[in-house]
């Protein structure tokens, strides 16, 4: 998985190896991190997928 946005310290929006936007959560998992970096595995706590563009569009509005 690859960074797309740092949201803030502990929640980070990625990019995984199909090309589909995450969310992924940890602590400290975003401390220091920077767009194109990829995520350290053991760091994260909870993945969100999206499922359908409802759900991507309601979740972009919501961050």
């Amino acid at each position: 998985m690859r960074i797309k946005k740092v949201i803030n310290n502990n929640i980070l929006c990625a990019i995984d190896e199909k090309g589909n936007e995450l969310i992924v959560t940890g602590k400290g998992i975003g401390i220091k991190r920077f767009t194109g970096e990829l995520i350290d595995q053991a760091r994260i706590e909870k993945i969100y997928r999206m499922e359908g563009k409802a759900d991507h569009i309601r979740l972009a509005d919501t961050v």
